[in-house]
């Protein structure tokens, strides 16, 4: 009969640090006619609070977020409105690109299983979308956050 290996220990997740997203758009005016999932008083991860914050400035409206925790992909599911939000969309993540930061990814948030998908009935301005950073580093997500800022 074959011996069992012994249990391993599961390793602790690492904690991760929270704000308060009202702390982190304290100052940005927040449209009034945008999506009801954008819940201000909920808590966002510390590493992508900046990038939520470069969003919301440019008019996007962030409806939820999560920065990988040093596992995995961050990823910030937002809103923008018609053309002209797509069109800044755009001018923001041509302004965040660059060699030394991983990879982005933007997906048009279609398919109603998806809790941020687009519900044109009830917005029929808004468009949803979900960035994508695979496996970001420590900083990574400030430098885009500061990248989307200058444009």
């Amino acid at each position: 009969m074959a011996k069992r290996k012994p249990k391993r220990k599961k390793k602790p997740k690492p904690k991760h640090e929270t704000v308060p997203l009202a702390e982190v758009l304290q100052g940005v005016e927040l449209p009034t006619d945008c999506p009801e999932q954008v819940l201000v008083g909920a808590d966002i991860d510390v590493e992508i609070a900046p990038l939520v914050r470069a969003l919301t400035q440019a008019g996007a409206v962030t409806l939820g977020s999560c920065s990988g925790h040093g596992r995995g992909d961050a990823c910030v599911d937002f809103a923008v409105r018609g053309l002209d939000g797509i069109r800044k969309l755009v001018q923001l993540l041509n302004a965040a690109d660059s060699d030394e930061l991983p990879l982005m990814d933007v997906g048009l948030n279609w398919s109603q299983e998806v809790a941020t998908a687009c519900c044109f009935e009830e917005y029929p301005d808004w468009v949803m979308f979900s960035l994508k950073i695979e496996e970001p580093l420590e900083g990574d997500l400030a430098a885009l956050a500061k990248g989307m800022s200058s444009a």
